[in-house]
């Protein structure tokens, strides 16, 4: 090595020595500094490598916080049993002036060392999901999706594709794709595999913020690994609604609160006995707890709400610190953080009473606080002043954050598979309606997958033709998945893929329904009815079929595909149509403009041997009658 490459190599552990230190620093502190961020957009990171790292950095970091968190459980231990000896002391001795002082001070020092200790554990809480959430993408890259939502709740037989396409259920596109932390942001998810915006500017717009998205990794992590959020805050203006007469109150808490401070005073100086500061203390507890069950509801109410809403106020925070250059992302990004609605500012006021609210739980400080200043009132009084200022922007900010969080979804999804590629969007006008370049299935390993190339044109329809197993279905499939990623901005695996956006619609599994007297040939006949019925409303269609008429004898089913193929030709289609019957073929021939033959063949010997490779033609080797004869011959 040389002398110049030594140094090179010294300044390169150097810089990523000082990277690590820095990202800790972050760590602690819970922010993102402006360099950070720019650390982050240009480091490339091969996935695995970057889970990894990051998960033994926060291991690492987990267990420092953990042993200071334990260092303050002894402290607040003593700190009580001190506050506990001078209260004593005070009461044995008649409540003197120095006894009480110094049991003033050890409960703030115990109430301090309290707050410490919260902000540890709930960093501890943060670091571990962070984990977790390295874990999971691990296992994601293992092939293990067990982790993530499957989507189930979507998953509609009737839809133009996505029951034929696996986008929903077990193993499906959504359960790989799925990082969603908000309900809201998992139904955005959904609608945008199931209801693409078809505007080339809008899709061009998300491929830009989806790349942007996977161009930060540690962004990501930390947005990601938030809590799970349901759609509670949609239910903060029926609470509101509900309580709101009855927290409208008059002047009287405060009153009462200023009298006991008053009297408070005046025992501490002396001026009056301790015992009118005692009387009032247990007024305060009682009308605290004497509220019954309406402060009880309430507090139950504003204890919900604000779990929810302090997931959304972690949002935010990292919402605010990302420096997004994007069109989509920067306009999603000036929504939330405008001067007049002003999310972050409610979201931090709410943020404070979520703090409050988070000490109840401690038995002390519920007496003291509402012995002192009957907190659970004003409490509940300062929540619902807030849901009057700011009750009416909810729907937009929570809206604004799940359209981040498919976003992020999707950006996941690209920085998990590196070697996809970003497709391209041709112009409404173009003579190709799609074209694919060594295109693949995403679900398939990258050893078993066996690309392909198809140039689909306008009104044209491609027939591919093969023997079962041969790999017509999960083409058509293939093409499909790819279109639906693409329309969405996100890298499909290809080594290039453009095309038109348009409608697509598919029939690949249709089946019966005998529960509704419907046959197997009824639901087909239903399907292709549908599916006329789409493409002469909804302008150019992209159509997916496979075997058509499946469910009738042989002539007839030749006839009706016929029939059913001449009339996609009377509209604005393209398509791909996967079928054993070689006579259908026949089109591509005697209509060469509008037919287009391809084929997976298979080489039939003592074994049958699969290329899974698509080409020109139509297919001459079938395999079935094969099979059977196999089958059915003597053992040798």
């Amino acid at each position: 090595m040389t002398k110049k490459q030594a140094i090179q190599l010294f300044n390169d552990r150097k810089i990523k020595e000082e990277s690590i230190i820095r990202r800790r620093e972050n760590i602690i502190s819970g922010k993102e500094p402006e360099e950070q961020k720019e650390f982050d957009k240009g480091r490339p990171e091969e996935p695995k490598g970057f889970y990894e790292g990051r998960m033994a950095e926060l291991k690492e970091e987990e267990g420092r916080t953990g042993k200071k968190s334990n260092i303050l459980v002894f402290c607040k231990l003593a700190l009580f049993c001190v506050t506990a000896a001078f209260i004593w002391i005070s009461v044995k001795n008649g409540w003197e002036a120095w006894s009480i002082a110094a049991a003033g001070l050890s409960a703030a020092a115990y109430l301090a060392a309290l707050k410490k200790d919260e902000g540890y554990r709930k960093r501890l809480d943060r670091l571990r999901a962070m984990v977790r959430t390295c874990e999971n993408e691990l296992a994601y890259l293992s092939g293990d999706f067990s982790a993530f939502n499957d989507g189930a709740e979507y998953a509609d037989m009737g839809h133009r594709y996505s029951f034929d396409m696996d986008i929903f259920g077990p193993d499906s596109l959504f359960n790989r794709i799925d990082r969603t932390v908000t309900k809201k942001g998992r139904d955005r998810l959904a609608e945008r595999l199931t209801s693409p915006d078809l505007d080339k500017e809008a899709i061009e717009s998300a491929r830009e913020a989806v790349s942007e998205l996977a161009s930060v990794p540690e962004w990501r992590l930390r947005f990601l690994s938030r809590p799970k959020l349901d759609n509670g805050l949609d239910r903060l203006a029926e609470a509101y609604g509900t309580e709101r007469e009855m927290l409208k109150g008059g002047p009287l808490p405060y009153i009462i609160i200023s009298a006991t401070m008053v009297f408070l005073v005046c025992g501490i100086t002396g001026l009056l006995p301790w015992i009118f500061f005692a009387v009032m203390f247990m007024i305060q507890l009682a009308i605290s707890i004497m509220s019954g069950s309406k402060a009880d509801k309430t507090a139950w109410r504003i204890d919900s709400m604000h779990k929810e809403c302090s997931g959304y106020l972690g949002l935010l925070k990292e919402t605010e610190t990302a420096g997004f250059s994007s069109d989509i992302l920067k306009k999603l990004k000036e929504r939330l953080f405008n001067e007049e609605s002003g999310s972050i500012t409610a979201f931090r006021e709410l943020s404070r009473l979520l703090s409050c609210s988070e000490m109840r739980g401690n038995i002390i400080v519920f007496f003291l606080l509402n012995g002192l200043v009957m907190s659970d009132v004003l409490l509940s009084r300062r929540f619902f002043v807030w849901c009057r200022k700011y009750i009416s922007h909810i729907g937009e900010w929570t809206g604004c954050l799940a359209e981040l969080d498919a976003l992020a979804s999707l950006g996941t999804y690209a920085f998990n598979n590196p070697g996809n590629t970003y497709a391209k969007v041709l112009d409404m006008d173009s003579c190709n309606i799609m074209e694919a370049t060594d295109i693949s299935h995403p679900f398939l390993s990258h050893e078993n997958a066996v690309p392909n190339s198809l140039t689909l044109k306008r009104n044209s329809i491609a027939i591919i033709t093969g023997a079962n197993m041969a790999g017509k279905s999960t083409f058509l499939r293939t093409i499909g998945v790819s279109y639906i990623l693409a329309i969405n901005g996100t890298p499909v695996r290809a080594a290039a893929f453009s095309f038109v956006p348009v409608t697509l619609f598919s029939s690949m599994r249709t089946t019966d329904n005998l529960s509704k007297d419907v046959s197997y040939f009824k639901a087909e006949l239903l399907r292709l009815q549908q599916m006329l019925e789409h493409i002469r409303t909804h302008g150019y269609t992209l159509i997916i079929l496979d075997e058509i008429l499946k469910g009738t004898n042989s002539a007839d089913k030749l006839n009706g595909s016929m029939l059913v193929l001449k009339e996609l030709m009377k509209h604005n289609v393209s398509g791909l149509v996967a079928t054993h019957d070689l006579e259908l073929a026949r089109l591509g021939e005697t209509d060469s403009g509008h037919f287009s033959n391809h084929c997976f063949e298979i080489e039939l010997s003592d074994e049958i041997r699969y290329s899974y490779k698509m080409k020109d033609g139509i297919a001459q080797n079938m395999n079935a009658s094969y099979l059977i004869r196999k089958m059915l011959s003597p053992q040798r």
